[in-house]
Parts: structure tokens; sequence; C-alpha cells
């Protein structure tokens, strides 16, 4: 069987195993002498018994007009509008086991999922309009700008997701006695452990996004250059937990426990009805300061520095249920709160030269450096991501482990160890990172 990206046997005795701790133990399990032999091909799904999925088709139709007015030798106006009409293809077969569930919505409200239906096309409009500005007409000072909206695309994989994963549906196969529905392809409709959908009203993402640069030449014929840029995101994209029911109680840093319970127990449904939605939380801003020159001999030079401050509430990319499941929270899950970008370099410095030497009319050859250094985890030269402090367990009983903040505590008298005598090392950790040390007392 397939996940992530992993081919795993459930031959024994190897159930499960997905690595080898050499070649020669890779060959000794598959070779056909061995009586515990590992067979590749009765792992692979004969193309004549159906395979549980669907193909997906999925068109994108968009409209642009542009034009360009030109008030004066020294200012021009762009302006133009985009709209994009993203288009499913793919009917899902009816599911009234999912709309038979009682769930709830970000707001705990009872919901209605209906996991066979996918979001109707919604045209997106995508304005925008900029300028620029040649102060002195002769392009030694420069002032630019626009605003537009831009929609973009999501990874397809989450509509596949929500295909394929219907719920523990008891009237589909491998349910004994169950009907056997055909889908695209040759594939088949068959139970899952979990349920994903799309709420009706989702929309493909669209940020905000603004802009504001000045260009201007130096002595020696340095042009520099400072841009800022501003994005908001106007549907951003999470995904909730439907079959999360309420809090049970709150522990003693203030974080909701739900006590493992769902929604749904009752039902049929006792793992996740992963909802993929919108949100217009989130948000960017960036300002860039730069220095270029091009040298008369073939050399261009420059390096800049950009600071960038990025907030959203999704902090990966993967398949739907380890959007959520993965999501670093400390309050519901369900209404996750701004925190730093996953791959928000928040300080870089990038620099580059290229050098042209022409052999001949025809004939040249460019020799080009690059560098960058930048804030991920620490500063390097290759960046980093980011990362959170969590605790190993599901402390919040939302069924999802290893995705809840730790509390920071504040001295000795604050926390309950195992083993006391570990909180010496505990305290030392804290107080060497500047972000713990700050926030003693506070839920990371």
């Amino acid at each position: 069987m397939f996940r992530h990206g992993l081919l795993g046997f459930n031959t024994w005795p190897y159930p499960g195993k997905t690595t080898f701790t050499s070649i020669d133990e890779f060959m000794a399990a598959t070779d056909p002498a061995n009586p515990d032999r590992l067979d590749f091909e009765s792992n692979v799904t004969p193309e004549s018994v159906p395979y549980k999925g669907e193909f997906i088709e999925v068109g994108q139709l968009s409209f642009y007009a542009q034009d360009e007015y030109l008030m004066s030798d020294k200012f021009s106006l762009t302006y133009g509008v985009r709209v994009d009409i993203p288009t499913y293809f793919t009917e899902p077969v009816d599911n009234p086991f999912s709309r038979s569930l009682t769930l709830l919505d970000e707001n705990d409200k009872p919901e209605t999922v209906d996991q066979s239906k996918l979001p109707d096309a919604t045209p997106l409009f995508s304005p925008r309009i900029g300028f620029n500005w040649d102060i002195r007409g002769d392009r030694s000072a420069q002032l630019r700008g626009g605003t537009v909206i831009f929609t973009g695309r999501i990874p397809f994989v989450w509509i596949g997701n929500n295909i394929s994963n219907p719920g523990a549906n008891p009237n589909l196969p491998p349910a004994p006695d169950a009907e056997h529905i055909s889908t695209d392809h040759n594939s088949e409709l068959q139970q899952s452990y979990y349920l994903n959908a799309m709420a009706n009203d989702f929309k493909w993402p669209q940020v905000w996004t603004t802009n504001l640069g000045f260009d201007f030449k130096l002595p020696s014929d340095i042009i520099a250059t400072i841009e800022a840029v501003y994005s908001k995101d106007i549907n951003s994209i999470y995904v909730r937990n439907a079959n999360l029911g309420l809090p049970q109680r709150y522990l003693n840093d203030g974080r909701p426990y739900f006590g493992g319970a769902v929604a749904d127990t009752n039902q049929g449904l006792d793992a996740g009805a992963y909802v993929i939605d919108n949100s217009d939380k989130g948000y960017n801003f960036n300002i860039t300061a730069q220095l270029r020159k091009q040298f008369d001999f073939g050399l261009s030079a420059n390096i800049a520095y950009s600071f960038l401050d990025a907030k959203n509430i999704m902090t990966t990319i993967e398949i739907a249920a380890a959007l959520y499941q993965g999501n670093p929270v400390k309050g519901d899950p369900n209404n996750p709160e701004l925190s730093n970008s996953q791959f928000g370099q928040r300080h870089r410095i990038i620099g580059g030269a290229t050098y042209k030497h022409e052999w001949s009319e025809n004939l040249a050859t460019t020799f080009g450096l690059f560098m960058e250094i930048a804030e991920g985890n620490l500063f390097t030269t290759s960046g980093g991501n980011r990362y959170s402090f969590v605790y190993a367990g599901d402390v919040n009983g939302d069924g999802a482990g290893g995705n809840d903040l730790i509390y920071i505590p504040e001295n000795a008298n604050d926390i309950n160890l195992a083993d006391p005598t570990q909180w010496d090392d505990l305290n030392a950790f804290i107080e060497q990172d500047d972000y713990l040390s700050a926030h003693r007392g506070q839920i990371a």
C-alpha cells in the first residue's frame, strides 16, 4: 500500500515496512528462495480489480483586459481586470452518509456536510491599477506602484482527498455485501477512515497586493531602489474538523480541552470530518532596499536587504487531513490564530554579480555569482524553516497529537515533571532561547 509517497508491505515479517537498512537486506527480503519473500506484485492491485479513488478533472476559464493611458510624457496609468472561473468537471458519487452526520461548523453551529458536492463555478474578479511617474523626465527618479487582486490555485490533491475519502460509510466496500459503485477510470468508491469535504462556498485563494517603489540615480551611476509591498488575504485556506465536539472544560493554561470527544460518535464516524474552507486572516509586509550598478567593462552588480513580516493560519502543504492534524494550535483548532508563516524569511540579504566577456560579435561568455543570507531557524546562507515548540501527545484532546503548543513554565512550581531533577536542564533550555525566555507563563 502507498501512503505519503512510501511503499508499505502487509506481508509478514515486514508489516508496514517502508525502508531497508541496506541493499543486502532488500535483496534478501525479495529473494524468491526466501519463504517469507516480499512479493512486490502482491502489493499492486491488478487492473482487473477496481482500486479506491477517482480521477479528477479541473478547468480554469480566464478573461483578461488591460489598457495603458499616457497622461503625459512623464506619467502613465495602467488599469485592467481579470476574471477566473474555476470549474470542476468531475461529478462525485452521491453520498447520503455524509449528509446524515450531525457536525459543527467553525462557529460550533450545526452543519450539514455533503462530501459528494464540489463547489459551484464562481467567477473570481481581479481588478488592478498601476502607475509610473518619471519625475524629471530623464529616468533619474521614478515613482511607481499599484494595487491588484491576485487569484491562485490550490494543490489538486485536496480535491482528490475530497472525492476518495467518503468516511466510514457502512454501505460501501469493504463492508460485506456492500454495493460496488464504479467511478471514472475503473476506480471504485470505498470506505475511508475519515471524511474529506469542501465548504459549499469554497473559493480559490485570493490576495490583495499593493506596492510602492522609488528608483533614483546616485552619483557614479548607482541606481538605488526602495520598495514596499503589502498583501492581505481575501480568501486564505485552512482545514477544520467538523466532527470536533464542544470543549468539555478548560485547562489551567487557558486552552480548551475536548476530551477526545467528537460531535458524531454515535453515527458511524469516529474520526475527523476535515472540511477545506476559506478565511480572510493572513497578511504579509515586505520592504526592500537595493543598490545596483552597470560597469562599462561588462560587470553588473547588485546587493539588497529585505525585511518580511508574514502571518498566516496554516503551516504546511500536505494532504487535507494533515493540514489540520499538523497545524500548531493553542486554542480552538477550528479557529486557528495568526502566526509567523512557516516559510517567511524575516531578514534577507542577497547580492549578485555577472560579468560578460565578448570574444567576437557572435560569441560571448557570462560568469555569475549569487549570494544569500537569510533568517530561518538561524541566520544561515540557506535560510531554513521556522519551527514550533509542541507537546508530543494530544494535550487538548482534539484527536490530533503533536500539534499542541507548549506552555512555558515561569518556575519549577509551575510545572509537574515526572522527574523533578530535570527542571534545571529544562530551565537552562528556556533561558538560552530568546523567545521562550521572554514568554514564560504563556502558551508558545
